[in-house]
């Protein structure tokens, strides 16, 4: 008889174990959907604080204008310049403003999120734009190669996740990432033409670390990378020391400036890229 009632209740043991296991199967897989829903949709971070608004016009990529008189520039985007005052526009700018407009018409709502430092200096509101599901116009833009992950401190709460994108889309070679004039450019070869976000690359030929002032790094040729104090805490003097003699690739934005007839005898270089994050350089293997 106990064999027989032990056998008896085996099976519904068994049943009661399996019904929980598919349970947990269930809810495991919604979770694992969900997320991938979130990931396919572009949401970098949902928890920031922001407004419902309306777009009245899209200047570029990586600009708009509210109906409100706002003008927004995107955190962690940058995108091609579109051609003004007779310069013509860089290659996929005109496409990177048409794929903006897309994202916004084709959606109800969209929303601003605002980071810690809210305005840039040139009065524009800086903040993240996403549509009603969550996605992220910044990720949109870098997926499709018509944009570069740019890191703004203090705002750094899209960083990682517009980073991979970034390296997903040059790795595939998408975009941007597929077009010889967004190489990277020889620090030897660069030019005050150059100017403008630029990718650059050469070797670190000399390291000025001073406290309390601007740290430099040149680069073979015309290029010196600065440091400045309102940066340095993103960096470590270790690493930044620790680039010596090494080819490095960079990004951001090449500013030249003119120099004195006694900055020219010092051999200062004519040509800056001022790096805000170390998101900015990158040390090939």
């Amino acid at each position: 008889m106990a064999l027989s009632s032990e056998s008896a209740s085996f099976p519904q043991k068994k049943a009661s174990y399996s019904g929980a296991f598919f349970y947990g199967l269930a809810i495991t897989l919604f979770v694992l959907l969900f997320d991938a829903r979130l990931v396919l949709a572009g949401v970098c971070s949902p928890s920031l604080s922001g407004e419902t608004v309306h777009v009245k016009k899209v200047f570029d990529g990586d600009t708009v204008l509210l109906e409100d008189g706002r003008k927004v520039r995107l955190i962690g985007v940058n995108t091609p310049e579109t051609g003004k005052k007779g310069v013509a526009s860089e290659p996929l700018a005109d496409e990177a403003m048409r794929e903006a407009r897309r994202f916004v018409s084709a959606s109800r709502s969209v929303r601003i999120l605002f980071e810690t430092e809210r305005a840039d200096r040139y009065g524009r509101s800086l903040a993240h734009l996403v549509n009603e599901s969550g996605e992220s116009l910044e990720k949109r833009l870098i997926d499709r190669g018509l944009g570069f992950s740019v890191t703004f401190p203090p705002n750094l709460a899209f960083r990682e996740c517009l980073q991979r994108a970034e390296d997903s889309a040059r790795r595939s070679r998408v975009g941007i990432w597929g077009m010889a004039y967004y190489e990277a450019r020889p620090a030897s070869a660069v030019t005050d033409q150059d100017a403008g976000f630029r990718r650059i690359k050469g070797k670190v030929e000399k390291i000025s670390i001073i406290d309390g002032k601007t740290w430099w790094l040149m680069l073979e040729g015309n290029v010196a990378l600065q440091i400045t104090k309102h940066n340095q805490p993103y960096f470590s003097v270790q690493s930044v020391k620790s680039l010596y003699g090494q080819s490095i690739e960079v990004k951001g934005w090449l500013t030249s400036r003119k120099l004195s007839e006694k900055q020219k005898k010092k051999q200062f270089k004519p040509m800056v890229m001022s790096l805000m994050h170390p998101d900015m350089i990158l040390v090939p293997h």
